[in-house]
């Protein structure tokens, strides 16, 4: 429950202070809402080594999968970008990484409220993966391509 509510209060309010144009409100709740995020990562990690199937136990084919959808989706933001609609390198690296970032902190959210604990535990598995890979690969492909 409360990592629903973090979500929905952290998105709601994210809105409400851009809508302000208030710059360093806007950071304020830039920093709170990633902190939060991390917390909910880290706790739906622990649970996760904790359960009956832990992230590194998992298969190889299922990570296999995962980055290749993550490089898939990074070549088509940076293609369309770039190509297409002739973007600024800058700009080009957000939209592939926006591309191939997905919420894995929602998704980790949506777990734990719709699965006893036992069951999230071991279902935290895919977005802790897939978040892992996904940070791990947009860092490489920002250390490489950004100009």
């Amino acid at each position: 429950l409360l990592s629903c509510v973090v979500v929905i209060t952290g998105t709601a309010g994210g809105y409400y202070v851009k809508s302000t144009n208030n710059e360093a409100r806007v950071i304020l709740v830039a920093k709170i809402g990633f902190i939060s995020g991390l917390c909910i990562v880290a706790k739906s990690f622990f649970f996760n080594l904790t359960s009956d199937t832990p992230v590194y136990g998992a298969d190889t084919n299922f990570i296999t999968s995962c980055y290749t959808q993550i490089l898939l989706t990074l070549g088509i933001g940076l293609s369309l970008s770039k190509v297409v609609f002739k973007l600024p390198g800058p700009s080009c690296m957000s939209i592939a990484t926006e591309t191939s970032t997905q919420n894995a902190i929602i998704a980790l959210s949506i777990l734990t409220l719709s699965l006893n604990s036992d069951d999230s535990a071991a279902a935290s598995i895919i977005p802790i993966i897939y978040s892992s890979a996904n940070t791990s690969t947009n860092i490489l492909f920002g250390i490489f391509f950004w100009k």
